[in-house]
């Protein structure tokens, strides 16, 4: 049996015209800065917003309005530049201004260390769990909720006497390895909205 075509629930024909009229076929979306949970460790975490407008370069479909650009209108309207806004009409109200279809926020909710004794080896798990919204500008509906874990693993050899013999660790290193696990998961879901 055949089956209809269908669009993608996010589908609008003014994208067929706009391509017509010689335009981007890309989607504007503005990243605004993350919220960092003040369990959170400082420094370390908080440029997932930058790392989330890299995975979604990534993918292509989208267009970014720029990091200046999003600080600017967030002074302009005295909203706090670390990253405060988690209500849906307040960030779609601040991606419209942009001249956004898209906006995403979101806060990191937890990030930490964890060292696990293997008997022959330490492994060191840093963990950072992001908690990431979508909102149409538009509409100031919510298109994507979703929660994402970034890990990563390093391990560490030391002597019986507390010399590290090997996996020297770089803890910012190891927290920039998780958001960017994180972010790249989010990215990936955030551009199955937009398939075509």
């Amino acid at each position: 049996p055949s089956h209809p075509l269908q669009m993608p629930r996010s589908w609008d024909d003014r994208y067929l015209e706009q391509i017509g009229q010689g335009g981007s076929a890309k989607r504007v979306i503005a990243v605004l800065p993350f919220e960092v949970s003040s369990s959170v460790p400082a420094g370390e975490v908080m440029k997932v917003g930058d790392m989330m407008m890299t995975a979604l370069f990534k993918t292509g479909v989208f267009e970014l309005v720029e990091r200046e650009k999003i600080a600017q209108v967030m002074s302009e309207q005295r909203l706090k530049t670390s990253g405060a806004i988690d209500d849906v009409s307040q960030a779609a109200e601040v991606g419209k201004m942009l001249g956004a279809e898209l906006v995403v926020f979101g806060a990191v909710s937890g990030a930490g260390q964890n060292k696990i004794d293997k008997f022959a080896y330490d492994m060191i798990e840093t963990h950072v769990r992001i908690d990431v919204r979508a909102a149409d500008t538009t509409t100031g509906k919510i298109l994507f909720s979703e929660t994402a874990d970034g890990l990563s693993e390093s391990k560490v050899i030391t002597s019986a006497d507390g010399t590290r013999l090997s996996g020297a660790i770089d803890t910012g290193a190891e927290y920039m390895k998780a958001i960017s696990t994180a972010t790249q998961q989010v990215a990936m879901n955030i551009w199955k909205l937009y398939p075509v």
